[in-house]
């Protein structure tokens, strides 16, 4: 008897008509299956540096609050803030007015045409 072929994924049968050397039931599961593969990496790449007593290289502090936070665990790897509240109420602190750069205006590098002489 023939056993049933499994997507390795979502575990659903895969179709009659599918190549020999098929994993995944299609585009999506084999997509959600490199994503889980990447996120499983990181979170060893992670627990990895804190087993070795590396946590200053892996984690960072949160300028608003203070708290410890390891990124690429649920947030981006280059991320600043523990949490949305916090990017906000570092947004809202931020000076009201900037100074703007290019206000006043630089002079000219080309003079400008006197009375009475004529543009070129």
């Amino acid at each position: 008897m023939e056993q049933v072929r499994r997507c390795e994924h979502c575990r659903r049968p895969l179709r009659v008509t599918a190549r020999a050397d098929a994993r995944y039931c299609g585009g999506a599961c084999r997509a959600a299956a490199a994503r889980r593969r990447r996120r499983y990496a990181e979170i060893e790449r992670l627990g990895t540096a804190l087993v070795r007593g590396r946590a200053a290289e892996v984690g960072r502090f949160c300028p608003v609050c203070g708290l410890w936070f390891l990124p690429g665990v649920g947030f981006r790897r280059d991320a600043v803030y523990d949490r949305p509240a916090c990017r906000t109420a570092a947004w809202r602190a931020r000076p009201a007015v900037l100074p703007c750069p290019s206000w006043p205006p630089a002079p000219s590098a080309t003079p400008t045409p006197q009375d009475g002489e004529d543009e070129i």
